[in-house]
């Protein structure tokens, strides 16, 4: 019964610990799009308090992506997946954001220019959408996490359910023995 005991509570560890990467995967996706809903507001307004959900964003993603690589360093796999993810993010803000912060930064008003941009400017910029391609690969690769994190849950609450049967049936045979009741 103690060992049946014992593999229970590794059990249940085991689920919360997955729902635990779970939820930390989702904050990790709300993070980003709050950089991604800083970044256009800002373009739009042009008003620096329109980036403090970017910049929120941006700190809570690397708390956030650090923590989790931590959570689930028993996981080579998905700490690399974490790694390319991480990667991911950082090429948008090098690639896409910084560059557009700039341009936007240059601009004194929406019809006069500074080093030659207009809003029309920004307008062509995130038209093109080469932030797009980053946050659906982002959004990949989060998604390839959860996936195998869901197989693993899968896995472990079949396991905790198992051994829920085998403590189940171990207090009851042993409560027969104590009472001297053959089985």
């Amino acid at each position: 019964v103690l060992l049946s005991l014992n593999s229970l509570y590794h059990n249940i560890h085991w689920v919360n610990h997955t729902h635990t990467v779970l939820g930390k995967a989702s904050e990790l996706v709300s993070s980003a799009v709050d950089m991604e809903t800083g970044l256009r507001g800002y373009l739009l307004a042009g008003k620096e308090e329109f980036l403090e959900p970017y910049n929120g964003g941006r700190q809570r993603f690397d708390t956030l992506i650090e923590d989790l690589s931590t959570t689930v360093s028993d996981n080579p796999p998905q700490v690399t997946l974490l790694a390319q993810t991480k990667q991911t993010i950082y090429q948008w803000q090098q690639n896409v954001v910084e560059p557009q912060i700039q341009i936007r930064r240059n601009m004194t008003s929406a019809s006069s220019t500074a080093n030659g941009n207009t809003m029309d400017d920004i307008a062509s910029i995130v038209a093109e959408a080469r932030g797009k391609t980053y946050f659906d690969k982002f959004r990949s690769q989060i998604s390839t996490f959860k996936e195998r994190e869901e197989v693993l849950m899968q896995a472990r609450m079949q396991d905790l359910e198992s051994t829920q049967n085998i403590v189940f049936y171990s207090v009851i045979a042993g409560t027969f023995f104590a009472l001297g009741i053959g089985v």
